[in-house]
């Protein structure tokens, strides 16, 4: 599946302890002025345009296949374009702030990290001024279960559509049991035109609207 989310980055302050953790990743010891770092919301417990929404349990599990992730531009396979890598996550739950269930709004945030040569050096500008404002995720989960009768929405024992409303309740999917994480994709606004047609080497294609990121 893949989901997607509209927003700003901002560059996050390296501590001594996130320089450690990323160093656990490079080949060469990384002095804190050789590195960019942003920070990210990944997914969230809302229920997205798909009438789909994680758990929170899955945004634990989530957490933990991400980190390590390589962040790539524009969906592209090629190795040239892999651009960052993710190195933290922590899920955050929000009291102050509700999701379309009333519930209190739980996100996975992450942090990624890119060298700051050459050949970044425009797309740390275009993070920096909002340029680049959609970031995609893609990962694997075992069950998508249906709100209305708990069966599994879209086999046969489950005869519910999503969206549709039952005695008063929504129908969407609990998305449950991830098993994988796959990438993270950072892309314009200007590139959602012909978006599905770029994430087939996904198992499933998902879109969602846009999210906050955090400023540290």
């Amino acid at each position: 599946m893949n989901k997607s989310f509209e927003s700003q980055t901002d560059e996050n302050e390296l501590s001594k302890e996130d320089l450690a953790l990323i160093n656990t990743f490079t080949q060469k010891e990384m002095a804190k002025d050789d590195i960019f770092s942003f920070c990210v919301i990944l997914c969230d417990n809302e229920i997205d345009r798909d009438y789909e929404r994680f758990t929170e349990d899955s945004l634990h599990k989530l957490a933990d296949f991400f980190i390590g992730k390589t962040a790539i531009r524009d969906h592209s396979m090629k190795s040239s374009d892999q651009s960052a890598r993710t190195y933290k996550t922590e899920v955050i739950k929000d009291s102050t702030r509700k999701n379309s269930l009333g519930e209190d709004y739980v996100y996975l945030k992450a942090w990624c990290y890119m060298p700051r040569i050459k050949k970044n050096e425009e797309l740390i500008e275009e993070i920096k001024a909002g340029i680049i404002k959609e970031v995609s995720v893609g990962c694997a989960v075992k069950s998508c279960i249906c709100s209305v009768c708990g069966k599994e929405l879209g086999k046969s024992e489950c005869s519910h559509v999503r969206g549709g409303v039952y005695d008063g309740r929504l129908c969407y999917g609990e998305l449950q049991n991830p098993t994988d994480a796959y990438v993270v994709c950072r892309r314009t606004c200007t590139e959602k035109r012909g978006y599905n047609k770029k994430i087939r080497f996904l198992r499933r294609q998902r879109r969602k609207p846009a999210a906050d990121v955090l400023k540290k």
